[in-house]
C-alpha cells in the first residue's frame, strides 16, 4: 500500500517534488514514532501507519512556495 501511494505521490507532483516529499514523509513517520513511543502509547513493535506520514509530507512540500 506504501509503495501505491508513494507511486500516486510522484503521479501527482512534479517530478522534482517527490523525493523531497518522500523523504519528508520518512522523517515525520521516525519524529511521529518516537514521540509516540516516547509518551508511552506505542512501543518498539507495535505497528504505525507510515501512509498518513507519507501524505502529511507531500502536502507540506506542495504547498511550501518554490
Amino acid at each position: 500500500g506504501d509503495i501505491l501511494l508513494a507511486f500516486l505521490i510522484g503521479s501527482m507532483a512534479r517530478i522534482e517534488f517527490v523525493m523531497p516529499a518522500i523523504l519528508l514523509g520518512m522523517l515525520l513517520a521516525a519524529l511521529g514514532g518516537l514521540f509516540l513511543i516516547a509518551i508511552g502509547k506505542r512501543t518498539r513493535y507495535d505497528y504505525i501507519p507510515y501512509g498518513a506520514y507519507l501524505c502529511l509530507g507531500a502536502i507540506i512540500v506542495l504547498l511550501l512556495p518554490s
